[in-house]
């Protein structure tokens, strides 16, 4: 009854201080906004207002091809039911408090009931997971739709009941059409139930992974199929969307370049940006978000990053590590934390994750080694965490790291409260 409690006392604290932050803020608008909310926002008011999914403020409001519908539908369904946006932010923090409670019950898979409350006081009150609650992003609608989606999958390992399965196969492609870096996420899922029956079951009926396999990915793909029909009819491509090359080329390229020839990141891109200029023209830097220069993009990174195989590995493997140790209280540097204050609060946090990652690194251990429920369990989620952490990029921030935030510190305090428990 007192572990209840305090589980309690731990997501009311959290409801509370986010709730405190939008009323605190509401005389400032900014501090709801970050760079990419504005585009948001505009989606969904031209979705509204007959404009169709276009983040143009005026006419002729072309189609845009940068963004999944996901999270524009998400704001435009509180617009139409309380007539504001603001009242999205009200679901995102109920949704993160919601996230919060998923992963006590993830915890309670492995029968950590302790460490699990633990870990939802840790995600509830990490510096980025606080503020991201309260803006306009993706983060927090994709984070509670990922532990669902994780959570009725461990049921379908744990039972083999159909319900189960069939819920995660509906559920999954939601989350590319939230944010298109689970386009693949599929694939985690399939190698975490190999993993899962190999580990815990010590067998792998491959008959009933091929259906599985299939079903999955067939159902994925006739869900995507409407927004994948409609890019290849406007834009002449059928994919999800034309952030990709962008973000090959504009934001992974220059890590790998800067190293390759000894520049500093901002370096880098200014080259990168000047040199493309050469290869494709366009009126505004905008117009290089569009499916028109997507395979320039794409062909002129691999150019850069092929240039040098060790150079390219060693890069990725550093942002790979960087992925788990990038603090997220510098996002709060413009709301007056500053200065000492600003520089303790980030030594505070990277120490937590590079013991959070200590923890992880244990608990891998501790898969590789045991054959059981929680070395196959934790196996599939330490493969999950693994395709966002490559997939990232360059820019391994709070932002992009959060997603998998919640499993990363469930895995991480998991593998310190184990740390005795491992022999030589």
């Amino acid at each position: 009854m007192k572990n209840k409690k305090f589980l309690l006392g731990i997501l009311l604290a959290g409801l509370a201080v986010r709730l405190f932050l939008l009323v605190y803020f509401s005389e400032k608008p900014s501090f709801f906004l970050d760079d990419d909310s504005p585009g948001y926002l505009q989606l969904a008011e031209n979705i509204k207002q007959g404009n169709g999914f276009s983040w143009e403020s005026a006419a002729p409001y072309t189609p845009n091809s940068f963004r999944t519908p996901g999270y524009p539908f998400f704001l435009l369904l509180h617009r139409a039911i309380t007539g504001n946006y603001r009242s999205a932010l009200v679901t995102q923090i109920l949704l993160v408090v919601a996230t919060a409670y998923l992963i006590f019950l993830l915890a309670k898979n492995f029968g950590g009931y302790l460490w699990g409350t633990v870990a939802v006081g840790v995600f509830l009150f990490m510096p980025f997971s606080v503020m991201v609650s309260v803006r306009y992003l993706t983060q927090s609608l994709f984070v509670f739709s990922l532990l669902g989606v994780v959570w009725v999958w461990l049921q379908f390992l744990k039972t083999d009941h159909h319900r189960y399965l069939w819920i995660t196969v509906v559920l999954l492609p939601t989350l590319a059409l939230i944010r298109p870096i689970a386009f693949y996420v599929y694939l985690p899922f399939l190698v975490g139930y190999l993993w899962y029956r190999y580990r815990a079951d010590q067998k792998i009926n491959w008959t009933r992974f091929l259906i599985i396999a299939v079903l999955m990915v067939a159902v994925f793909f006739m869900v995507l199929s409407p927004w994948l029909i409609r890019n290849w009819f406007l834009f002449g491509h059928f994919s999800l969307a034309s952030i990709p090359s962008y973000q090959l080329y504009f934001y992974d390229t220059p890590a790998v370049y800067a190293h390759n020839h000894g520049l500093s990141y901002a370096e880098a891109r200014q080259f990168l940006e000047k040199d493309i200029e050469k290869y494709f023209r366009v009126a505004r830097f905008e117009d290089y978000m569009t499916f028109e220069v997507s395979g320039v993009l794409a062909d002129r990174a691999w150019h850069y990053l092929l240039e040098s195989w060790p150079g390219l590995l060693i890069t990725r493997a550093v942002l790979f590590l960087k992925f788990f140790v990038r603090d997220g209280i510098r996002y709060w540097g413009e709301f007056g934390l500053g200065g000492f204050l600003l520089e303790l609060g980030a030594l505070v946090e990277r120490g937590v994750l590079s013991l959070l990652g200590l923890g992880t690194a244990l608990f891998t251990w501790r898969v590789l080694r045991r054959r059981d429920f929680v070395s196959g369990a934790g196996g599939f989620l330490m493969i999950l965490i693994a395709y966002f952490a490559l997939l990232t990029g360059a820019v391994a921030s709070a932002g992009l790291r959060f997603p998998v935030e919640p499993l990363i510190i469930l895995v991480g305090l998991f593998g310190l409260t184990t740390l005795k428990s491992f022999k030589t």
